[in-house]
């Protein structure tokens, strides 16, 4: 029984609000924490909020309003599925590879080349080491059996290793040791079919021992070896072989240089000498100088002996520059002349103004040996003494012209060209 009758509208539906504000349930799984919805919003009574199960998700309907509405929601239960988001939304493209990466990579790739680089250097350094020692008794131990393409291959790359490993000692001067080595990689490069080798016209110096231990050898089918021993005979028939006759160019001559014993010998003598030769427009007018006739190419070897305080003995092209004092007109002091200066104190080779100091010969001779090998593109210069030679220099250079001996006596010295036997 009702005390109090509902009589207007505004009764009813405060009355409807209050019941349905009971009838409201909310469903949550159990949790070990707070949580709570919240709603705020002074519209909200017009239509409640709809919880859809079937779609997971909260619609809220309002009639418009120009006031402010918010629904917010908290629980620790809400990042029980985090956020997916597509591959197309990807704005990298992870196929592309950044510059860092790939200088990185090719640095690395480098690295590991560097490695096997030098691990088969050291390798072929020992290989090079057990050649070059006489008597050694694993000259075949590690070598591989390989055939077809990996033998070609291994070859090639052998054959790169020498040229480097000579290479290398021709720049430290060691032009003998290059040679020994050379030498003997040809004879063991291979083993299978060499039967005969002829060493007469050479010096294999201690080489020719491990040459001549290849006769013995099972791993090889060496039968003939000729090996010349004796430096004197090395001497004659290695480079005076290729003894050559120099005649002086009277036309080149200095007007303060004259010639004796039968046009063989060149004075420069601090009495003011003139010569009488006649004017010439190739006549050496500042530098005391003078050319040979020959011009030299292939294989060339002559001597010349000085005396007093020094002299100058070279080698260069025909257009090296006669007239003034400039340095193009002195050998040695330009790109196109090669020249080796000789005193009692000093040694030195001069080439393009470069000078290099050598050591003093340990004999007393003044006699200088010059040998040109022009195709293998060296100029060996030597001290003589008796018929040994020990070796002073060697120019490597490539020649593109016929060479022309030149003597060059400083003040109060001579040189004479000296008469060398071909054997």
């Amino acid at each position: 029984m009702w005390n109090d009758p509902i009589t207007t509208s505004t009764d009813m539906l405060q009355v409807l609000s209050l019941c349905a504000s009971d009838s409201v349930q909310q469903e949550r799984p159990v949790s070990p924490g707070p949580s709570c919805v919240s709603l705020k919003s002074d519209k909200s009574m017009g239509h409640p909020i709809e919880f859809s199960k079937d779609k997971q998700r909260v619609q809220q309907e309002t009639p418009d309003s120009s006031v402010p509405s918010g629904v917010s929601f908290k629980s620790d239960k809400s990042m029980g599925h985090p956020p997916e988001f597509s591959q197309e939304d990807v704005s990298t493209d992870q196929s592309v590879q950044s510059p860092q990466s790939h200088q990185m990579d090719l640095s690395s790739i480098l690295k590991l080349v560097e490695a096997n680089i030098i691990t088969f250097m050291k390798s072929e350094l020992k290989r090079f080491e057990r050649l070059l020692s006489p008597g050694s008794e694993s000259q075949g131990e590690d070598e591989e059996v390989v055939d077809g393409e990996d033998e070609e291959k291994q070859r090639s790359a052998r054959e790169a290793a020498l040229k480097i490993t000579l290479h290398v000692l021709m720049n430290m001067d060691q032009k003998e040791l290059a040679d020994t080595l050379e030498k003997t990689s040809a004879v063991s490069s291979n083993p299978s079919h060499l039967r005969e080798l002829d060493l007469s016209y050479n010096n294999p110096g201690d080489s020719g021992k491990l040459l001549s231990s290849l006769l013995e050898d099972p791993h090889y089918k060496l039968q003939t070896l000729s090996v010349d021993h004796d430096s004197e005979c090395w001497l004659k028939s290695a480079l005076r072989k290729y003894a050559c006759e120099l005649t002086p160019d009277l036309n080149t001559i200095h007007p303060q240089l004259y010639l004796t014993q039968g046009n063989r010998k060149l004075v420069h003598d601090s009495k003011g000498h003139q010569n009488n030769y006649p004017e010439h427009p190739e006549r050496f007018d500042q530098w005391t100088q003078m050319l040979c006739r020959e011009p030299l190419s292939g294989r060339c070897y002559w001597e010349a002996e000085w005396e007093g305080y020094g002299a100058y003995v070279g080698l260069t092209y025909r257009r090296l520059v006669r007239k003034g004092g400039n340095n193009d007109c002195a050998i040695g002091y330009n790109d196109m002349s090669w020249s080796l200066y000789c005193n009692d104190k000093s040694y030195d080779a001069f080439h393009n103004i470069k000078s290099t100091p050598i050591l003093l010969p340990s004999s007393s001779s003044r006699r200088v040996g010059v040998y040109l090998d022009w195709q293998g593109a060296t100029l060996s210069f030597y001290s003589v003494s008796s018929d040994t030679l020990t070796h002073l220099h060697t120019f490597h250079a490539t020649f593109t012209e016929p060479l022309y001996v030149v003597l060059w006596p400083w003040l109060d010295s001579a040189i004479t060209l000296c008469r060398v036997r071909q054997f």
